[in-house]
Formats: structure tokens, sequence, C-alpha cells
């Protein structure tokens, strides 16, 4: 996932997975826009309170790393023992649904 201003996805609305890679531009220049071109599906952004300053990057990385952990559990070893994204014929919404069903 590329993390941007101009990203539409809120980052906590995306359901992450132990193999997701997340990737952040630099803090004056961005991410290239050829990244936008190719991938706009996978931009998402942090939220900012109208006319806030973006969070630096270290913040915006760490905001973003906690998220995708969280939504992991917080495995201690989360990536040595890989939770998978995908099952055969399941969207990643699908097997959210499923697992929240096995643990009730």
């Amino acid at each position: 996932f590329f993390f941007s201003s101009k990203g539409e996805t809120d980052y906590a609305s995306v359901d992450y997975c132990t193999d997701d890679i997340l990737i952040f531009g630099s803090e004056t220049a961005g991410l290239p826009p050829e990244y936008r071109e190719k991938w706009p599906e996978k931009f998402v952004t942090i939220p900012m309170l109208p006319g806030a300053r973006c969070l630096n990057l270290a913040s915006a990385a760490a905001v973003a790393v906690y998220e995708a952990w969280r939504q992991q559990e917080f495995q201690r070893h989360s990536l040595i023992k890989k939770r998978p994204c995908y099952e055969e014929g399941h969207s990643r919404a699908k097997r959210r649904e499923k697992i929240v069903k096995i643990r009730q």
C-alpha cells in the first residue's frame, strides 16, 4: 500500500495482511506520480484535520505499521507465522468475515 496525502482510502479501512508492503514517499516530494497512475487503488491516506500539517514521515510510518500490526492481533512473530491474505476463491473481505465467524 502507498501512503500519500493524495490517497482517498482511509488507512484504517484497509484489511492488512502480513505479506503487505507499506510504502511511503519522502516528506518533501512524496511518491512518484507514476505509482499513482499504475496502482491508484493501492493509495491510502492518514486523515488529518482541515488546515493541519501532514504528519512527518516517521510518525506516519508508526501510525500505519501499528494499525497493520493491530490487525494481526499484535502477533509477536507475525513475520514468521504468516497469516495468508488469500484463500482460493476468497477476497480479503470474505476471508476476514470467515475469521470473525470462527472466533465467535
